[in-house]
């Protein structure tokens, strides 16, 4: 294999991403033209921190949201207020 060639798995990997990321846009702005609040994390959490929001969010909200990778959609603005009262700079 030369320098310039890509192998097929890297190849895969890389178009699966490619399509996650677009899908979880598209569903971003869908959520939001629906009247959700899209919160951004400042940084992108570790595993520790990740299970920790994710616990946190199980047991503190009163309506839906979905994780979208670098952010939370929250159904109710009151969640989103939360989140960010709890998470914001962490």
């Amino acid at each position: 294999m030369d320098s310039d060639s890509v192998s097929p798995d890297f190849a895969e990997i890389l178009a699966e991403e490619i399509k996650n990321e677009i899908d979880r846009e598209v569903l971003s702005k869908v959520l939001i033209s629906q009247g959700w609040h899209l919160v951004e994390y400042k940084k992108e959490p570790d595993i520790v921190e990740l299970v920790d929001i994710y616990t946190w969010l199980d047991s503190n909200l009163t309506g839906n949201h979905v994780n979208l990778h670098h952010s939370v959609a929250f159904e109710l603005a009151e969640d989103a207020v939360m989140f960010k009262l709890r998470w914001a700079g962490k």
